[in-house]
């Protein structure tokens, strides 16, 4: 039989029944076409994880024994955070997700001056509930018991002043810039460091001398421009090969 990864933010007890209803229920029976037999590996998003096997599926609820539950880490020594400006449906998309496999920490979502998505209040909302499942669908498939932490959508500027003194943040910026080799880093090796992803227009004038104003370093991933979707992740996959757990 198959072994199914499934998210399901609650307390699991072993040798215990537990239902899945609503959502739960739709997803792992409607969407991954659970059946009576299969072996799932819960996990609640924080760290622990349950071996489970479906035992019965009514017209509305299914009921799962968990046999066995554990504390499972498989989350980078290093802490990373990408301020990311949004950019159009899968793009956006594409960065949560590998992002999230590449062992992100924390994603700050942010609008720019040349950002190109306008969103009020309730699309935000609805984009915010998206990207979220996008996280959990991720962490199912690369194995991580813990998501990482999505912060709700603030402007560029914003970003900047509230995390420029908690962590080092460098800038993605494709001229006058350092490369890896060259940083000076606070902390070295670091084991918090934050990325600055610009949207598909680029940063403007103003945000390049606010950076500067903030002592923010500028970092180039090298001699080609990289697309917005695709500049974080590469920075992400670099820091995680230097200072992580790629190897």
């Amino acid at each position: 039989m198959r072994t199914i990864r499934l998210y399901l933010p609650q307390t699991f007890l072993e040798e215990t029944n537990l239902s899945l209803a609503n959502e739960a229920f739709h997803h792992a029976i409607h969407v991954l076409r659970g059946k009576v037999g299969d072996h799932y590996i819960l996990f609640d998003g924080q760290g622990n994880e349950a071996q489970a096997e479906l035992k019965s599926i009514s017209r509305r609820e299914a009921t799962l024994f968990v046999s066995s539950v554990r504390q499972r880490q498989i989350e980078s020594p290093l802490n990373t955070l990408l301020i990311q400006c949004i950019s159009k449906g899968e793009r956006m998309d594409y960065t949560v997700q590998k992002a999230t496999e590449l062992g992100i920490s924390t994603i700050q979502p942010v609008s720019s001056e040349r950002c190109n998505v306008q969103l009020d209040k309730k699309r935000q909302q609805k984009k915010l509930q998206h990207w979220q499942a996008i996280i959990i669908n991720a962490c199912e498939q690369c194995g991580r018991n813990n998501l990482p932490e999505l912060l709700p959508l603030i402007t560029l500027e914003q970003a900047l002043v509230k995390w420029q003194k908690q962590v080092q943040l460098l800038f993605l910026h494709p001229e006058k810039s350092q490369h890896f080799d060259q940083l000076k880093l606070k902390q070295n090796p670091p084991t918090h460091i934050g990325f600055i992803a610009g949207p598909e227009g680029g940063f403007s004038e103003k945000e390049v001398a606010l950076a500067q104003q903030l002592n923010i370093t500028a970092l180039s991933l090298g001699p080609r421009i990289l697309r917005s979707e695709t500049a974080g992740i590469t920075a992400l996959a670099i820091a995680q090969s230097r200072w992580g757990d790629l190897k």
